[in-house]
């Protein structure tokens, strides 16, 4: 089912809702499975839009959460993302990572200053696959009474300044 949709989303005819766009802003989010405010650059051309979430909080408390998102906009203001999560926890032996997917909505809000700051709001899935490291025996995704742990639902808005190129 995956490979269908990603067929799909490689078939469609892109439309040009903006030509190339370099962005770096912040991605404050309501979950509490990742940090709040975390920094997002990115890269979009036409209707795909690529983007690297970092975490600057790991220096304080040694927790570090990486996304790599894709969207695509099937309309002038509405898409969806897909992407993974690496979350890296320091722990007394060594460090523990978890490894989720993304897939949500993600939709443009109003734009500033001639469109040079943006904003974006987004619903995601995050799955949490495989737990592995840090003393820890690896721990797979299973069908019993824990499986509803495993997912959780996500809100965030970016604010970003984005430049054409």
């Amino acid at each position: 089912m995956r490979w269908l949709v990603v067929l799909v989303m490689l078939a469609a005819p892109s439309r040009g809702v903006a030509d190339r766009w370099l962005h770096a802003g912040l991605d404050v989010r309501t979950d509490l499975g990742t940090h709040h405010t975390r920094l997002a650059l990115g890269y979009r051309a036409c209707a795909w839009d690529t983007t690297l979430v970092l975490d600057p909080m790991v220096v304080l408390d040694g927790q570090h959460d990486l996304d790599l998102i894709g969207e695509y906009y099937f309309g002038p203001r509405v898409g969806v993302l897909a992407g993974i999560r690496v979350s890296t926890v320091a722990v007394d032996g060594g460090h523990h990572v978890q490894d989720r997917t993304l897939v949500g909505v993600t939709g443009l809000g109003p734009t500033f200053f001639d469109g040079a700051l943006r904003t974006k709001f987004s619903l995601e899935l995050a799955t949490l696959w495989v737990k592995h490291g840090g003393g820890t025996p690896t721990s797979w995704i299973s069908a019993d009474r824990d499986l509803v742990d495993h997912f959780a639902l996500g809100l965030f808005v970016r604010i970003e300044y984005a430049r054409g190129i």
